[in-house]
């Protein structure tokens, strides 16, 4: 969906630790979306990989190391 929020969002809107993953290619959730879920939601944890479709599949070293970071940034937020 690359104009409003997805159809998902009223669910995960009430999840306590929310995370999305995008591709920047994606031509289902566009960056506008996603930082309106951003707004909506400002503990909303987001990665967008660059030069991916919608899902980034971790099939490659860089996509890998990106969800790495990403998750490595999630840590100190988990509780101990």
């Amino acid at each position: 969906m690359t104009c409003g929020v997805p159809r998902r969002w009223p669910v995960r809107r009430r999840e306590p630790h929310p995370s999305e993953c995008r591709g920047g290619d994606s031509d289902i959730l566009s960056a506008e979306t996603l930082e309106r879920m951003r707004r909506e939601k400002p503990d909303l944890q987001a990665l967008t990989v660059a030069e991916r479709g919608h899902a980034p599949l971790p099939d490659e070293p860089r996509v890998v190391e990106a969800i790495e970071r990403f998750l490595a940034r999630l840590v100190p937020l988990v509780p101990g």
